[in-house]
């Protein structure tokens, strides 16, 4: 049986990707803060931001399972607001979990995927491409691990392991009610808050997680997946537009909408 390895497995997207793939036939471990009780699944309680325990984890998992065929980097976390008004602090810990912390477990997974020609799938986002006012260090991360997706998808290629990034838009999980807020000043408040209701209802109207999930499992299972795959029509549209645009009209349009 293939063996996956999947981050934030116990809510949201990453719930519903480890149940997919159980279905699938994989055997599936989730790296993660928390665990629930999901048929299938294999717990192992690690803050990811910690490299050394996470690799430990990795290093257990492929002792115990024999191999690792499936690296999906989900987790993330979110802050709002003004991006002066964050702390070093907050900025830090969003870029260490969004993006190093993939980064660094993905390091310590390659040599087991080596063995297998397996997978990685990483979870951008829209945002990464369309950067939001009022989510601005959400955005960068989610750039970075799309560029880091691409780049590295080259220095594996001859080793048979195939990189996917998959790239969300709005979708409805508890991230909109986990997001950490920033505290808002006189010069930022109205706005801030404005931009944030936006989103939210935005992303309660958003694509179901179990969407998400299945374009995950296909980029895991398909013979050739893709590099990229946005998920549903209407953000695949958006991206293209954003690439046909200039720049600084979409800036105007995200301004518009999301930063007055």
């Amino acid at each position: 049986m293939k063996v996956a390895v999947v981050t934030g497995a116990t809510g949201g997207i990453g719930e519903r990707i480890a149940a997919g793939l159980v279905k699938k036939g994989y055997v599936v471990y989730s790296l993660a803060r928390s665990r629930k009780n999901a048929e299938g699944v294999r717990y192992r309680l690690v803050d990811l931001s910690d490299f050394e325990a996470a690799g430990e984890a990795v290093r257990q998992i492929a002792e115990e399972a024999g191999r690792i065929d499936l690296l999906v980097n989900n987790a993330g976390i979110g802050i709002g607001g003004a991006v002066e008004t964050h702390t070093d602090e907050e900025i830090a810990r969003l870029m260490t979990v969004n993006f190093t912390a993939a980064v660094a477990l993905t390091n310590r997974v390659i040599p087991y995927l080596r063995q297998t020609k397996g997978r990685i799938v990483n979870i951008g986002s829209v945002a990464g491409e369309l950067p939001i006012p009022f989510q601005t260090m959400y955005s960068a991360s989610k750039s970075a691990i799309h560029a880091y997706s691409a780049a590295l998808a080259g220095e594996l290629h001859p080793f048979g392991i195939k990189v996917s990034c998959v790239i969300p838009g709005d979708t409805r999980t508890p991230f909109t009610a986990n997001r950490q807020m920033a505290k808002h000043d006189d010069l930022y408040a109205d706005r801030a808050e404005r931009s944030i209701r936006r989103m939210e209802r935005d992303e309660q109207n958003g694509t179901s997680p179990d969407r998400v999930a299945e374009v995950v499992v296909r980029c895991a299972t398909q013979k050739r997946p893709p590099l990229r795959v946005a998920v549903g029509a209407k953000y695949k549209l958006f991206l293209i537009i954003g690439k046909l645009l200039p720049f600084g009209i979409v800036g105007a349009i995200l301004n518009k909408l999301y930063a007055e």
